[in-house]
């Protein structure tokens, strides 16, 4: 079995079939922490603990199912088994590999999973949150521009060392974003394959990638779309950022009813002692993206950990 090396939320996956989302490592020989391969998977967990339309769970093993292209069985944090549904080609199933299948799979390894992407400045990590359709990935991807490496998309990976304090894990990813985005940032050379078939997002590599060790979390935005002409930057109080921590939990619905709640509430306020949650409110058009970033670095700029604009 020919063996593909990624590192994705900081671990090295080996997967089975090629993961068009993200960079490929140069070494194939090396030890891997997740393997991804085909194999039989059942339709549903026997004596499952939780069952929904979607998956089930039983101690250390989540099966989830993807109607239209086939089914997920995550082991013990450490491998993923794919069936996928006749005629169903290999690749269909990598968006959900490095999506909700990745996210379940780091919930078994004990991790802490957000919907927010993010960038380095100064040697920590800023990340965006957001519902989906605000434009983290765009937003992501616009700053790569500007010399900010993108460390992660969409799922972000907090742990923490052993002082308490919140690290961020590089996840060397391509960055989905619509055509009009694409256009938006410039980035038209990095245009790779289609996330999914008739869909209207691309894979596209940023201008600048960070690959190295987790990096301390610095702060956390909200993206919030509003009536206004300028974007406003505003810290959120420590309940309303606890709050909304907890609501930005990468598929919170799996989180809820896996029991893993009290946990993400714990690690959430861990977090607010470390990182502050600030809500960012801006006209959600393309072609406020670059007042918004001159907003977002002059706010940088104010912070004790001083991100200036690079070159």
């Amino acid at each position: 079995m020919t063996l593909h090396f990624y590192r994705i939320c900081g671990l090295v996956v080996a997967s089975e079939i090629e993961l068009a989302g993200s960079l490929p490592l140069k070494a194939s020989n090396q030890s891997h922490d997740v393997v991804m391969r085909l194999g039989g998977v059942p339709q549903t967990l026997l004596n499952a603990t939780t069952s929904r339309p979607g998956w089930d769970a039983h101690g250390d093993q989540f099966l989830l199912r993807a109607p239209g292209t086939g089914r997920f069985l995550i082991k013990r944090g450490q491998e993923v088994v794919f069936e996928l549904e006749p005629g169903v080609p290999a690749q269909a199933c990598a968006a959900y590999l490095q999506g909700t299948v990745m996210g379940a799979l780091l919930h078994q390894r004990g991790g802490i999973v957000l919907h927010s992407s993010g960038i380095e400045a100064d040697g920590g990590a800023i990340l965006f949150a957001g519902a989906s359709g605000e434009g983290k990935s765009t937003l992501v991807a616009a700053l790569s521009t500007r010399g900010y490496p993108v460390i992660c998309d969409d799922v972000s990976h907090v742990s923490f060392n052993q002082e308490g304090r919140p690290l961020v894990s590089s996840d060397a990813r391509r960055i989905k974003l619509t055509d009009e985005s694409i256009h938006a940032t410039g980035l038209e050379m990095g245009r790779r394959e289609a996330v999914l078939a008739n869909t209207e997002k691309t894979y596209v590599k940023p201008a600048k990638h960070w690959t190295g060790s987790d990096l301390p979390l610095r702060a956390i935005y909200l993206l919030q779309s509003a009536a206004i002409n300028d974007a406003v930057v505003a810290r959120l109080p420590s309940a309303m950022a606890l709050n909304e921590l907890r609501g930005n939990a990468h598929r919170p619905n799996i989180v809820l009813h896996t029991g893993q709640l009290p946990r993400y509430f714990q690690a959430s306020a861990k977090i607010l002692e470390h990182a502050p949650v600030y809500v960012i409110k801006r006209g959600r058009y393309l072609s406020k993206l670059a007042s918004t970033m001159d907003i977002l670095e002059a706010h940088w700029r104010a912070c004790a950990w001083t991100a200036l604009k690079r070159n």
